[in-house]
């Protein structure tokens, strides 16, 4: 910046023009504070929605997990009988 008693002794139309230079720069300077602060704002946002999903899609693991896994696919003994205890199925008597 420009030392104020260096603007005084320049030409009213030049120190006019940097004067508006330099309250351009301090609105520049506010607008960018801001868009700073907004996208600080969205990145949290982001952080948290995606912490959120992760949560989630660990959730829908561990229950198709439960739910699809090696136990709930087995017969149980009645479900066995059924079948006439056919050669295919584990666990059948031969």
């Amino acid at each position: 910046m420009l030392n104020p008693e260096h603007l005084q002794s320049l030409d009213p139309s030049v120190r006019a023009y940097i004067e508006g230079l330099q309250t351009q720069l301090s609105a520049s300077h506010q607008t960018i504070e801001a868009t700073l602060a907004q996208i600080a704002r969205k990145d949290q946002e982001i952080h948290l929605r995606q912490t959120k999903i992760d949560k989630l899609t660990l959730e829908l693991a561990v229950l198709k997990r439960f739910r699809f896994g090696k136990r709930s696919e087995q017969m149980t003994s009645e479900q066995r009988s059924l079948f006439g205890n056919p050669p295919f199925i584990k666990g059948a008597q031969k």
